[in-house]
């Protein structure tokens, strides 16, 4: 058996109402929900991320959708353990 990684996006998804938890399976895989604060996080493959943002925003239960940027710290924390005196800042280009 071969088994691959697939490369996935964190996404923060807030909702109006906690009910629509549930429809939000269809897009990727809720890992979180709150309901008090009314957000869920979930994954998605990140070669579909683009289109999965414009379909969560079309729908009427959907407030926001945001790219949690928790992968672009990770990877920065990483390159600084790993002994590179600079590190580069994607945000600047």
């Amino acid at each position: 058996m071969n088994f691959s990684l697939t490369n996935r996006v964190e996404l923060i998804v807030y909702l109006h109402s906690p009910r629509q938890v549930r429809s939000l399976n269809t897009f990727g895989k809720v890992i979180y929900f709150s309901k008090r604060l009314r957000y869920a996080l979930m994954y998605v493959d990140a070669e579909a991320k683009d289109e999965i943002i414009a379909k969560l925003e079309a729908k009427h239960y959907v407030k926001e959708v945001i790219e949690s940027r928790q992968y672009k710290l990770r990877d920065s924390a990483l390159r600084s353990l790993s002994g590179e005196t600079e590190v580069k800042d994607d945000t600047e280009e």
